[in-house]
């Protein structure tokens, strides 16, 4: 009878949750409301109350689900189930409008630049705009404005014009295969990451299985609203790296070193995030193969620095930008930021001291996790968990589809806090159509919308660890048979 009523529950919550996701795909488009998330459509005027409240439904029966599965081991049908609903909502969303979200266009930008024969590093989008005074550059000028004027609409809803790309190459491949299939065509991207995101489901359900666990945990993931929104609705293209960082962890703990290892080296060349988890699989990988990691880094990377003769500065002149210049929702970040403020303590300006005091947090927690040897493979995942939470948690960019990284994780270590936070990060979006303001005590500020984001999120969290440890529960758990 569980097992019965595990997958009645499914698919009952499969159908209500493909009527909610019809719902978002409508009304992205403006049907059955005045106006959509269409790009022209000013932000104050798009619908975005109606999407979070669709979200939130979403996503309290997801959670409900989730804790179901957690709590029950499920059949064969029932994770099938779950398989075919994951692709279902996915196919759903591909023809939604973005939310409040424009990075795909930069996507397209890259991809169609570097396969009219440029380097995307060499340009930002912004140098399509401005004839150059050189007469060495005019050629890549008139190159760069064909391209713009390939297609105007999209190249004028890049976001940050002036900022040369951040992407990484193996990123700049996806791009660019998208663009040979077929130009500034959005499903196409779209499908792409959205292949990707599928596949890191079935690899995430191998690794359960590795573990002994119920591969049916993959509906944290699966079915994650969050990962709904940012893949298959905005089309980012986090379900790359994620897919790579998986199955390099799965071959690396099925002793399958030189492929592991590859796939480690692709997935930190095409998002950066991965190669921070690299030192905790080291007594799973030879010597030689770390070899391998950097020289398969550095054969991505050099035909860049020599193509058109740019060099390393050029490659990353927009990575340094972003690094530099860029602060959102972060949590930690913010109320450090926000008590160095108050205090009128500042070095070059109000964001490097903050950013400096995040990263030697995060540097020092990293080697404490990094450092401390263990052979337990169960461990190094949860520290793999950690260290990755932790990397979103004390950023000084916080975008919610950062979130996602941590979404994988949260099958094997289903903590509830985080769980919520993967609902909360959605209300950042209210920040487009309206201004909260900040909560003020004395000189010391914080935004309002961070707050209602990650004050939730930390009582949770304090409890959940608080709760844990009076009742000696570990972060793993055990299923009932």
């Amino acid at each position: 009878m569980i097992l019965i009523s595990a997958y009645k529950k499914v698919i009952t919550a499969g159908i209500f949750l493909s009527f909610i996701w019809i719902g978002v795909l409508t009304v992205s488009r403006g049907i059955f409301v005045e106006s959509g998330f269409y790009y022209d459509v000013p932000n104050k005027d798009m619908p975005t109350v109606i999407f979070l409240i669709l979200f939130s439904i979403a996503f309290f029966v997801y959670f409900a689900l989730s804790l179901n599965i957690t709590s029950k081991r499920a059949d064969k049908r029932t994770f099938i189930a779950i398989i075919f609903f994951a692709c279902l909502f996915r196919i759903i969303l591909l023809p939604s409008i973005p939310v409040h979200e424009n990075d795909i266009y930069r996507y397209m930008w890259d991809g169609k630049v570097a396969l009219s024969g440029t380097n995307p590093y060499a340009h930002s989008p912004q140098e399509a705009e401005i004839k150059p005074e050189g007469k060495n550059q005019e050629k890549n000028f008139s190159k760069l404005k064909s391209l713009r004027d390939s297609s105007r609409v999209y190249f004028s809803r890049i976001g940050h014009r002036w900022v040369p790309t951040i992407y990484p190459p193996v990123a700049q491949a996806i791009f660019s295969l998208a663009s040979f299939i077929r130009q500034d065509s959005v499903l196409v991207l779209k499908s792409i990451f959205v292949l990707f995101d599928i596949l890191a489901i079935f690899i995430l359900s191998k690794l359960l299985r590795l573990f002994n666990k119920d591969p049916s945990l993959c509906v944290i993931y699966a079915w994650s609203p969050l990962v709904l929104k940012e893949v298959a609705n905005s089309g980012h293209y986090d379900s790359v790296p994620i897919c790579l960082l998986l199955l390099a962890i799965y071959l690396l703990l099925k002793g399958r070193q030189a492929s592991g290892s590859l796939s480690f080296a692709l997935a930190a060349a095409t998002k950066f995030f991965p190669i921070i988890l690299l030192p905790l699989y080291r007594t799973m990988i030879k010597r030689r193969y770390y070899a391998l990691i950097g020289v398969v880094l550095a054969g991505m990377y050099t035909p860049f620095f020599f193509w058109q003769n740019i060099g390393t500065g050029a490659v990353f002149k927009g990575l340094v930008i972003y690094s530099d210049q860029w602060a959102y929702n972060g949590s930690i970040f913010a109320a450090i930021a926000s008590i160095l403020n108050a205090l009128q303590i500042q070095f070059l300006n109000n964001l490097f001291l903050p950013k400096v005091i995040v990263c030697l947090l995060f540097v020092i927690s990293w080697a404490v996790l990094s450092l401390r040897k263990t052979s337990d493979e169960f461990s190094i995942l949860h520290r793999s968990f950690v260290i990755v939470a932790l990397l979103f948690l004390l950023s000084p960019v916080a975008d919610p589809w950062y979130f996602c990284w941590v979404m994988p994780f949260l099958c094997f270590f289903p903590y509830r806090s985080f769980l919520a936070l993967s609902w909360l990060l959605i209300f950042s979006y209210l920040s487009f159509n309206r201004s909260f303001g900040a909560f003020s005590m004395g000189a010391f500020e914080l935004p309002i919308l961070n707050m209602i984001q990650y004050v939730p999120f930390y009582i949770l969290l304090a409890i959940e660890i608080i709760m844990r440890r009076k009742m000696r529960i570990s972060f793993s758990y055990v299923q009932e048979q």
